[in-house]
């Protein structure tokens, strides 16, 4: 048996192409001859269009001082420079996923599987694997360096900024102003003025974010952090009919988009606790955490100076109460959180003892003894809480609240006047008979002086008589 030559049986790949030309079937051939030099034709094209594709993606990487579709208005000086670094990365990314994939769609139709099409290998090129491989790399190069200018910027402070200091607790955000005033729930800026935050946590881990600043944070327990905005402009007061600031007493008494800030309609730029930070154990879910929020208001550089001097004001709405101190306390109660433990209809609940007829009485204290609740009491219960626990309420932890002074006078002025009118009026009474000047003691005189060591010499001498 003769054995047939390799040669003469395997079919000429040439007749084979001649016959798929002939057929109209077309080739998959990359080898270097032609449809190889037409990749390099093809990604030559491809670097040209990339280049003007990110080019537009650099010029629209600003963003718009308002807001866009996908970050809300730039309220900070760093604002802009987080948006255009956030919109190049986005662009970039929108440009290469449409290059990517338009590619491979065209490859996909262009060169699919045909009856009687034979694939042919794609050969190697050395000039796709260096631009694929290194055009990433220097990307991703540029926005390393951009990034960390940016953090580089937003985490030191100049060094003349205004310093605040923040306190995170569940699940309230407090500020403490230089001046020494202490406010919940609302912080009060000058306008274009760098500020810093020196921020702690009295508890768990929280998270100050301000998205219109562009400012996030974590607060941590057991050190400080720090973060620092100047704010671009101040935030419109709701106008009355007379031309005035509407004056307020709550959030309700404003219109849509404002809020009640010094006693004033304001906009403000809302913060936000970004760290899950847990929630009551009565009402379970995230609602402490999602409730955890607080307000900027950026006032003027003359309305920050008076508040610095003079500090928290009295609401106008109690300057004309028959009591203006617990009008104060009792709003200052129902803004700080106080009505979430403490309740004031004079029935026993937890997680805290009732306000209502709590003043002037004696209570008893968890390690037996007993104490009075009076100013001192009261004062240092919101100060210190965990010093002196009211027995039965071991179990519950208060945190500790900073009010400037006039604020604690205005608290025990408003839980005094929960008392009952007779521990009112006994309290009344015993003041005004203690501010009763009492009667200077009569002058002794000399013969009253002998007078005196005569009786004594006279009851020493009966005392040896009668041991």
């Amino acid at each position: 048996m003769t054995l047939a030559n390799p040669q003469d049986t395997a079919p000429d790949r040439r007749d084979s192409t001649q016959r798929n030309k002939s057929q109209g079937v077309p080739q998959v051939d990359l080898r270097s001859d032609t449809p190889c030099a037409q990749a390099r034709v093809i990604s030559a094209r491809n670097i040209l269009v990339w280049g003007v594709l990110a080019l537009g993606a650099w010029l629209a990487g600003c963003g718009r001082p308002e807001g866009t579709i996908q970050m809300p208005e730039q309220a900070s000086t760093v604002a802009a420079d987080v948006d255009w670094l956030y919109y190049f990365i986005f662009w970039v990314s929108v440009v290469s996923f449409v290059g990517i994939v338009g590619t491979m769609v065209v490859f996909v139709i262009k060169y699919r599987q045909r009856e009687g099409g034979r694939a042919e290998p794609t050969g190697h090129s050395n000039f796709l694997e260096i631009f694929w491989t290194f055009s990433p790399l220097i990307v991703l190069a540029m926005l390393f360096h951009w990034g960390f200018q940016g953090y580089v910027k937003g985490s030191v402070a100049p060094p003349d900024a205004l310093e605040i200091r923040v306190r995170g607790m569940q699940w309230q955000w407090e500020f403490e102003y230089p001046n020494g005033a202490v406010d919940i729930g609302n912080l009060r800026v000058p306008a274009n003025t760098p500020v810093k935050l020196v921020m702690s946590s009295q508890d768990v881990l929280h998270s100050f974010f301000v998205p219109t600043f562009r400012v996030k944070r974590d607060v941590v327990p057991g050190m400080y952090t720090s973060i620092w905005f100047n704010a671009l402009e101040e935030n419109q007061k709701q106008m009355g009919a007379d031309g005035k600031a509407v004056a307020c007493n709550a959030d309700d008494d404003c219109g849509p988009g404002f809020g009640c800030i010094a006693n004033q309609c304001t906009q403000f730029h809302q913060v936000f606790c970004a760290e899950y930070c847990g929630a009551p154990l009565d009402k379970g879910g995230n609602v402490g955490h999602s409730g955890m929020l607080a307000r900027v208001a950026v006032v003027s550089q003359q309305e920050y100076d008076t508040f610095m001097q003079e500090g928290p004001a009295m609401p106008p709405s109690c300057e004309a109460d028959e009591n203006p101190a617990a009008c104060w306390g009792r709003q200052l109660y129902e803004t700080s959180g106080c009505p979430t433990c403490h309740g004031v209809d004079g029935v026993a609940q937890a997680p805290a003892p009732n306000f209502k007829g709590l003043y002037g009485r004696q209570e008893k204290i968890a390690d037996g003894s007993s104490v009075m609740v009076d100013e001192n009491y009261v004062r240092e219960s919101i100060l210190m809480p965990q010093a002196k626990i009211v027995d039965g309420y071991t179990g519950v932890i208060m945190p500790a609240y900073r009010f400037s002074d006039r604020q604690l006078g205005a608290i025990i002025g408003y839980i005094r006047s929960l008392a009952p009118e007779a521990g009112t009026a006994q309290d009344g009474a015993q003041q005004e008979n203690s501010a009763v000047e009492e009667p200077a003691p009569e002058k002794s005189t000399p013969e009253d002086s002998e007078t005196d060591d005569l009786a004594m010499e006279d009851n020493a001498n009966k005392d040896e008589v009668n041991p």
